[in-house]
């Protein structure tokens, strides 16, 4: 219906304001290079170009996260869950210990430590096995192995790459300190066996252009140590804070459990190894009633360790490993650089990378969240906002829910090739092991993240790449459970991949709301693809279903606010659109995009779509032309 719409409205709205048309001749963007679209309900404002397929940039995340908030629903949590099926005796866990990752978008450091201290105050001192890391929820299991760099900067926020069980979203936070020429480097999180060492030169430039001397870092692999390098130069009596996404996230995570472990006084005899196949049980034994801790401010419910799915209300927070909503990042070991998910990403357009967050399209790398591509990356990726609530209490996975609160996270799931790569801690090769079969296990720790709309919040306003993949993802893995936020679906029979499946769920989202699919092109849900392809009109009719949206409210808070906060902090502040506008941002090289919401002069909404794909963008051009759209539009 809105394809018919805006093809007889061509006809008649196609003259693009003069404001705009100005900009545009001014800056050698040839009106062929732009798909715009504007609408008052169900009468065309102006429709330019709006069936031409076109590359989206972050604006492509609106198919990911309304399709997500419609079809998951606003109790969608991600999880993270400790497992084992072996019996504890006089501290000795007498077996396999299973980290199984169930893309919770808020596990960072200080969720492991509270979710291992849970495991001491169970009386948990030594793991007599191995640590088997569980990331095959997604299939296939690591979707970064193979895979070529986006760009010249592989080591940046924007450019992180999810799997089931990312942590910290990978990143080494780095304090660098150079005073009378001598280097300090601080680094978070300790990992075990990890050091970072400084061949950079000092330099006499000004420390608001230290990125401009920085190189890609790499790391040389000596036995089980792992030396960090950083490489080019860096300014005399400068204080910088970068964070760089160098390490493989099997060292990662393995280095931060081993460290984290011993720390807390616990010890491992095994090795920390990837599963090569889910570790979870369809149902628990009677015999191996579950021992649940559950982590996050809200944790408070646990498994009645007599009866699978009882739902205590009591339990001791100290007993059950709770995490304070208060807890301290500096003593918890938050890697989190503190920001406010409001303020966390709200940038200039020109601002200098110094400060770790979520980020502008056309800021510079390192204050808010995901990353400009034509942006300098140096500092870009604070960890997850906060600790999440946790949700009642979880049982052996793969009973049902209205019965005992299933939390299995894939149950009968096929085997994957979820293994580390070759230059990893513990490379996994050939079929699971025994210790990797689905046996019946027993829950012992857990985490839940945010509530999908808090999450959405982050991935919109900041334009989180990594978190908008991992929710793209968790559409052809996961459906939501009011129990514990999250199931695992079952296999499809077909052995589709994970990304497949999601694309399917979002065409047949786009299809029930009469949505043309024609010419869309969906590569990982981020926009962070230079094949991913949308029209003004498919992006339009996404912002008017959003309108008539059960979630609605949920949908346009986790837009940026012109000249208020997210991507769109510093735009329009001198236009009537400031405050009024709900605006999705979007760059790429060669491409810039808005879609959102305006209020025009009679308070009316306005859905504003916007792309131009051409090379004379660049340099602030693109996005004068779209504020100049956003303006008129909030003028009619």
């Amino acid at each position: 219906m809105l394809a018919a719409l805006l093809l007889i409205g061509t006809v008649h709205a196609a003259t693009l304001p003069e404001p705009v048309a100005r900009l545009m001749q001014a800056a050698k963007i040839p009106e062929s290079a732009a798909g715009i679209v504007v609408l008052r309900g169900d009468t065309v404002l102006l429709s330019h170009n709006a069936q031409q397929p076109m590359q989206p940039a972050s604006t492509m995340k609106l198919f990911t996260t309304l399709t997500a908030l419609d079809t998951l629903g606003p109790v969608f949590r991600g999880r993270t869950e400790l497992r084992s099926s072996a019996p504890v005796v006089q501290g000795v866990l007498q077996g396999d210990l299973i980290v199984r990752g169930g893309a919770d978008a808020d596990f960072n450091e200080d969720v492991l430590i509270h979710m291992l201290q849970a495991l001491r105050n169970q009386g948990i001192t030594t793991i007599q096995g191995d640590v088997i890391l569980d990331r095959t929820l997604f299939q296939p299991a690591r979707l970064d192995l193979g895979q070529p760099p986006f760009d010249e900067y592989p080591w940046a926020y924007y450019n992180v790459i999810p799997d089931a069980l990312l942590v910290n979203t990978n990143l080494l936070k780095l304090e660098l300190r150079s005073v009378a020429g001598q280097l300090s480097i601080i680094t978070i999180p300790e990992l075990d066996n990890v050091t970072v060492r400084s061949d950079l030169r000092p330099v006499a430039a000004g420390c608001a252009q230290w990125e401009q001397g920085w190189r890609t870092p790499d790391f040389v692999r000596s036995g089980d140590r792992i030396d960090v390098v950083l490489h080019g130069s860096f300014p005399r009596d400068c204080t910088r804070t970068v964070n760089i996404n160098v390490l493989d996230p099997h060292d990662y995570l393995a280095r931060l459990l081993r460290a984290t472990w011993r720390r807390l006084g616990g010890a491992i005899s095994g090795t920390v190894r990837e599963a090569s196949a889910p570790a979870w049980p369809s149902t628990a034994p009677a015999s191996a009633p579950p021992i649940t801790a559950s982590v996050g401010p809200q944790a408070a419910q646990t498994t009645s360790s007599t009866t699978a799915g009882a739902v205590s209300q009591s339990a001791s927070a100290v007993a059950t490993g709770t995490v304070s909503p208060g807890a301290s990042p500096a003593t918890a070991g938050a890697v989190s650089q503190g920001a406010s998910a409001a303020t966390a990403g709200a940038v200039s357009p020109g601002a200098s990378p110094a400060t770790a967050g979520a980020m502008s399209q056309s800021a510079s790398a390192a204050t808010a969240g995901a990353m400009s591509q034509n942006a300098s990356p140096a500092t870009a990726g604070t960890m997850p906002q906060g600790a999440s609530p946790a949700t009642a209490g979880t049982v052996s996975p793969g009973a049902p829910p209205a019965t005992a609160g299933a939390a299995a996270a894939g149950a009968g799931r096929s085997a994957s090739a979820g293994t580390a790569p070759a230059s990893a801690e513990t490379p996994q090769t050939g079929s699971a092991s025994a210790a990797e079969a689905p046996v019946p296990t027993r829950l012992l720790a857990e985490h839940v993240s945010r509530a999908l709309p808090e999450v959405l919040r982050d991935i919109n306003k900041n334009s989180d790449n990594t978190l908008a993949r991992t929710i793209f993802l968790s559409l052809g893995s996961l459906a939501a459970d009011p129990l514990l936020g999250s199931r695992p679906l079952p296999p499809d029979g077909l052995n589709l991949t994970s990304s497949a499946r999601a694309e399917a769920v979002i065409r047949a989202w786009l299809q029930q709301h009469r949505i043309d699919s024609a010419g869309l092109v969906l590569d990982n849900g981020s926009g962070l693809s230079r094949s991913e392809r949308a029209t003004a009109a498919q992006l339009a009719g996404v912002l008017q279903a959003g309108l008539h949206s059960n979630w609605m409210p949920e949908f346009l808070s986790s837009l940026p606010i012109a000249a208020t906060d997210g991507t769109m902090r510093r735009r329009l502040q001198d236009s009537p659109a400031a405050t009024r506008a709900r605006i999705k941002t979007g760059s790429l090289n060669g491409v810039i995009a808005i879609a959102g919401y305006v209020q025009d002069a009679n308070n009316q909404p306005l859905v504003v779509v916007a792309m131009l794909n051409d090379p004379h963008v660049a340099g602030g051009a693109g996005r004068a032309v779209l504020d100049a759209l956003i303006d008129w539009a909030a003028r009619q």
